[in-house]
């Protein structure tokens, strides 16, 4: 039965998240044109240790992405995690996009934008 309980232990204990070290945000360079999609790449950089890195992005418009988690693998110190954002209409508009990264010490986070431009 001891066996049993410490194999279930194993298998059930939560996996300790990777340490974020830095956060970056890279937005289209350039100009966006009618109904193009904005791809924001963000790029966790972490301590190379295995587990889920949860996260969320912040668009200005005041969407949330809710909490997403990407995993980290051993020995993986740099994720991308990607926004897709399109925007449809005539107008001028500037977009931004914070990533910010969660249960950490203290929270990281970055922040790009893009225009997007439709006659």
């Amino acid at each position: 039965m001891a066996i049993a309980a410490v194999l279930l232990w194993l298998l059930l204990r939560p996996t300790p998240a990777p340490t974020v070290v830095a956060v970056q945000v890279q937005a289209p360079a350039g100009t966006l044109h009618c109904g193009q999609t904005a791809d924001l790449v963000g790029v966790v950089t972490t301590d190379g240790q295995a587990g889920p890195v949860t996260y969320r992005w912040l668009r200005g418009d005041g969407q949330d992405s809710g909490e997403l988690v990407r995993t980290a693998h051993s020995g993986e110190r740099r994720l991308r995690v990607h926004l897709r954002w399109t925007v449809r209409g005539p107008g001028r508009f500037h977009g931004t996009a914070r990533l910010r990264i969660a249960h950490q010490r203290a929270p990281l986070e970055a922040k790009a934008g893009f225009t997007y431009v439709c006659p």
